[in-house]
C-alpha cells in the first residue's frame, strides 16, 4: 500500500484553508510481485490533524507479458509448386498470440491479394481463387496486448492451373506387397505414388476393417509409413491407403493384406514320435515289455498315455517322463489284454497334437500261480475317515516286509518295516529326507516297492499310489 500524508496548512490573510498531499516515494521492482496472479495497490490520502482517511484509491498492476514468437506457415508448404487455385492458408500457433495481421501479394513484400488483415485463428480462406501460374508470397506476424512478433520473415509458394486437378487413383502396396507373406515385424509399409495426388491417408489394423492401429491418418505426401512397434508374428494385417488432392481423395480404395513371419523362436511345427517298440499291432507281447520311442528335434519332454481302450488313460494320462525316449511299466503287464499307448511330445512353446496311437496284445499266461499282487492304489489323508492311509491288499502274502515310497524322480520318501495296514502305515507323509524339509507330501503319483520272505516272490512288488489331499 502506498501512504499520502497529508497538511494542512491556515492562511489567515487570504482566509484559505489549504490541504497538501504529500506521497512517501517508494520504487517496486518485479521481484516484489508475484507473477502468477494480478496485484493491487491502495493509494490513501490521511489527516494528521483530523486523524481521518480523506478519500482512497486503488490501482491495479499485472505481470508483464512479452510479445509472441513468429510462426511458420505449414499449408501450403514454403516453396510448394503446382498450389491449386483454392488453397487456404493454415499456419502453426504461436504460443502468447491473441491474433494474427496477413500479408498477402504476387510480389515479395507485396499485399494487394491481403493487407495487413486481423485474423484470430490459424487458417484462412481467400475469399476468391489465387491467379494461376504464380508465386504467391505470404508473412505472418502475431500479436498481443504487448506487441507484435519481430523478424517474420516472407514465405512463398506457387499456384498451377486454374482448372482443378483430377481425383488420384488407388494405389497399391510395394513393401509388403500386397498378399505376401513372411514379412517383419518391424516392416516399413510403402505404395507406389499415383498422378495427381498431394498426400496419403493411412488406415492399418489387425481387423479386416484396417482401424484397430490407424485410422484414416493423414501422413502428407510421403509414399511410406511405420507403425512405431512391432507387429505380431504369423498375422494378417490389413492397410488401406487412400490418396488424395486439393478437388478430393481417391475413390473406391480397397484393403490389401500382408502376412508378418513365424516366430524364428518356435519351431516351424510340433511334430510327433514314432513308437519302435512294441510295433503298433503286435501281439503276444511279454507283459515285461519297456516302451521305446524316435527322439524329436526341439522336444524338451515327452507325455505318456496309456489304455486298455482306444483313446483310454486309466493306467497313464499325460505322465511326463523327462526327455527319456523309454519306459519301463513297474509293474507286470496283464497277460492276453490289448494296450493302447500314445506319446505326445512337448516343446518349449507347445506341445505336439492329434499324436498317433498304437495298441499291442500281450501273451496269455502259460499257468497258474500265486494271486499278482496289486500295483496300483490310491488314498486321500484328508481327515474324512476315507482312504485316510494305504491299504494293501493281501498283506499276509508279504512276511517280514519292507516297504519302500519314492517320488517321481526316485528319491526316497518313506520306509518301514513290518508294514500292518493299522499303526505302521503310509498316511501321506515322508518319514525320510526330513532334514530337507520333507514332512506331509504333496499330491501326484508316487512309486512303491514290497521286499518280503515269501519264497513265492522272487522279484519286489512294485506299483504306483496316487496321493490326493
Amino acid at each position: 500500500m502506498l501512504i499520502l500524508n497529508t497538511y494542512l496548512e491556515h492562511n489567515t490573510a487570504e482566509g484559505v484553508n489549504e490541504t497538501i498531499l504529500s506521497a512517501d516515494a517508494y520504487t517496486a521492482t518485479e521481484a516484489d510481485f508475484p507473477k502468477s496472479k494480478d496485484l493491487f495497490e491502495s493509494i490513501t490520502a490521511f489527516s494528521p490533524i483530523t486523524n481521518k482517511t480523506d478519500f482512497s484509491e486503488e490501482l491495479s498492476t499485472s505481470k508483464v507479458v512479452n510479445p509472441p514468437a513468429c510462426t511458420n506457415l505449414l499449408s501450403p508448404p514454403d516453396r510448394a509448386t503446382n498450389v491449386g487455385v483454392g488453397a487456404s492458408l493454415v499456419w502453426g500457433v504461436s504460443a502468447g498470440a491473441t491474433g494474427y495481421t496477413l500479408y498477402v501479394g504476387t510480389t515479395s513484400g507485396g499485399t494487394d491479394l491481403v493487407n495487413a488483415l486481423d485474423v484470430k485463428s490459424n487458417t484462412y480462406q481467400f475469399s476468391e481463387n489465387l491467379p494461376a501460374f504464380t508465386t504467391i508470397f505470404v508473412r505472418i506476424v502475431p500479436y498481443n496486448n504487448s506487441g507484435n512478433a519481430v523478424g517474420c520473415t516472407e514465405k512463398s509458394f506457387t499456384t498451377g492451373s486454374a482448372t482443378p486437378p483430377p481425383l488420384p487413383s488407388c494405389t497399391t502396396l510395394t513393401n509388403p506387397g500386397p498378399g505376401s507373406t513372411g514379412a517383419f515385424i518391424t516392416a516399413t509399409i510403402s505404395w507406389e505414388r499415383v498422378e495427381f495426388a498431394t498426400g496419403y491417408r493411412i488406415s492399418m489394423g489387425l481387423d479386416t476393417q484396417a482401424t484397430s492401429y490407424v485410422e484414416n491418418r493423414d501422413i502428407g505426401n510421403s509414399d511410406t509409413f511405420f507403425l512405431g512397434e512391432a507387429l505380431p508374428y504369423d498375422t494378417d494385417i490389413y492397410v488401406k491407403i487412400v490418396p488424395y488432392n486439393s478437388t478430393g481423395e481417391a475413390q473406391g480404395c480397397i484393403i490389401q493384406t500382408f502376412r508378418t513371419r513365424p516366430d524364428p523362436n518356435t519351431p516351424d511345427e510340433f511334430n510327433c514320435t514314432q513308437i519302435t517298440s512294441p510295433q503298433d499291432g503286435a501281439t503276444a507281447v511279454a507283459t515285461t515289455t519297456s516302451l521305446t520311442w524316435d527322439a524329436v528335434p526341439d522336444a524338451v519332454s515327452y507325455l505318456l498315455t496309456v489304455g486298455t481302450t482306444s483313446g483310454g488313460s486309466e493306467i497313464f494320462n499325460m505322465l511326463n517322463v523327462d526327455s527319456d525316449t523309454s519306459f519301463t511299466f513297474i509293474d507286470e503287464l496283464e497277460p492276453n489284454t490289448t494296450y493302447y499307448v500314445t506319446i505326445t511330445p512337448v516343446y518349449g512353446a507347445g506341445s505336439a497334437t492329434d499324436c498317433p496311437e498304437i495298441r499291442f496284445t500281450t501273451a496269455r499266461a502259460t499257468g497258474t500261480a500265486t494271486k499278482a499282487p496289486k500295483s496300483r492304489y490310491g488314498i486321500s489323508p484328508d481327515g474324512d475317515g476315507i482312504n485316510e492311509f494305504w491299504r494293501i491288499e493281501d498283506l499276509d502274502q508279504y512276511p517280514n516286509n519292507t516297504v519302500s515310497v519314492f517320488n517321481r524322480w526316485g528319491d526316497l520318501v518313506f520306509e518301514t518295516k513290518d508294514y500292518d495296514n493299522s499303526l505302521n502305515v503310509f498316511r501321506g507323509e515322508a518319514n525320510q529326507k526330513t532334514g530337507m524339509g520333507a514332512g506331509k507330501l504333496p499330491e501326484g503319483t508316487y512309486f512303491f516297492r514290497i521286499t518280503s520272505d515269501n519264497p513265492e516272490l522272487t522279484e519286489p512288488v512294485k506299483g504306483f499310489i496316487v496321493l490326493k489331499t
